[in-house]
């Protein structure tokens, strides 16, 4: 595809003798939402460290824009306004949810 917007190729994650990601592949066209589903384990948080420069992958590539960003930091990922946020089983109580959402 094209235009996507965030294209993942051949995503490999390891973790000693642990494969955590193998050869995952995606594309996310401009203009959708996309929603990762799957069981506890299954890799989807290790997926987001590495397409949001968290972790680095051990093969394959991750492009936002056409830009290859795979060993891009996190900071570097976040000012191409490619961001995300983590769980927190505790948000602050005087704020609103708008101001929440700024937050993350």
């Amino acid at each position: 595809m094209t235009d996507a917007l965030l294209s993942v190729r051949g995503i490999e994650k390891r973790f000693g003798g642990l494969v955590a990601l193998a050869g995952v592949s995606m594309e996310v066209p401009k203009g959708l939402v996309y929603g990762l589903i799957g069981p506890n384990g299954s890799g989807k948080t290790t997926l987001f460290n590495v397409v949001s420069g968290f972790m680095r992958q051990d093969a394959g590539t991750v492009a936002f824009e056409g830009r290859d960003i795979g060993r891009a930091s996190p900071h570097r990922v976040a000012r191409l306004d490619l961001c995300r946020t983590f769980q927190a089983t505790a948000c602050p109580t005087r704020m609103t949810v708008m101001e929440n959402m700024l937050l993350a």
